[in-house]
């Protein structure tokens, strides 16, 4: 369980970690408000070669990266009230195999959404420590 408390710490094991993705690959980014799930997929984004500033979703619930092989998508479920919006969003044509998601507060809408082939657990143990849990499916 990688200790993500700094933003040196938290850049690091995202820089990590994108290494291991695939062209597929959807992550559910669990964890509450503060937890560092926007700040971890800025890291991660800029190592899989983004430029573009990468920000939450939040309100415009998807944000999609081109890049030169594949597109990293950025969702955000937080502002969603039904499972039908996620249809509306048109969920279904984004989510492939030319793309690598992430989804942030996906354990609001997990049976309706893509499954996941990985789980990341932010958790906020104080104001100032925050650890990342890793599972893959």
């Amino acid at each position: 369980m990688p200790d993500i408390s700094t933003l040196v710490q938290t850049d690091a094991v995202a820089r990590e970690f994108a290494h291991t993705l695939k062209h597929g690959d959807v992550i559910y980014l669990i964890g509450e408000m503060g937890a560092g799930k926007t700040t971890f997929t800025q890291s991660l984004a800029r190592e899989l070669g983004v430029t573009d500033y990468v920000n939450s979703p939040t309100f415009t619930l998807i944000n999609e990266y081109p890049l030169e092989s594949f597109t990293l998508i950025h969702m955000d479920l937080y502002r969603i009230h039904v499972a039908g919006e996620l249809i509306e969003m048109g969920l279904e044509s984004v989510v492939n195999d030319r793309s690598i998601t992430l989804i942030e507060w996906a354990d609001l809408f997990a049976e309706v959404i893509p499954p996941s082939t990985i789980t990341l657990k932010f958790d906020l143990k104080g104001h100032d420590e925050r650890t990342l849990t890793i599972i893959r499916h």
